[in-house]
Order: C-alpha cells, then sequence, then structure tokens
C-alpha cells in the first residue's frame, strides 16, 4: 500500500506546483491586477493538491 502513497504524494506535488505557477499567472494579468474570478480555480486546487501531497507524505 506503500507504492500508492509515493503516487499521491508526487501527484500532489506536481499538482501544487502546476496550480501555483497557473494561479500566478492566471490570477495575476498586469502589474497590480488581481483577477479574482480567474485565480478562484487555480487557489482551489492548489489547496487540494497541496493537502493531497501533505497526506501522501503522512503515509508514504
Amino acid at each position: 500500500m506503500g507504492g500508492v502513497w509515493k503516487i499521491v504524494c508526487i501527484a500532489g506535488v506536481w499538482g501544487w506546483i502546476a496550480a501555483t505557477i497557473g494561479l500566478i499567472l492566471k490570477g495575476f494579468p498586469a502589474r497590480g491586477v488581481f483577477a479574482g474570478r480567474a485565480a478562484l480555480p487555480w487557489g482551489v486546487a492548489m489547496i487540494v493538491s497541496f493537502a493531497l501531497w501533505l497526506l501522501g507524505m503522512a503515509n508514504a
């Protein structure tokens, strides 16, 4: 069962990195501007993938 948690951990960290990059690129379209509606799905994805990463780290 440890192999599954390792995959969850790796998927979580890469998902967190990708969602963070997406949040930066889509949430801040110009200097000093924050697009909240466009950033919301990326922020949710960032939180979910971070939680998956922590869950995978705790159980791997």
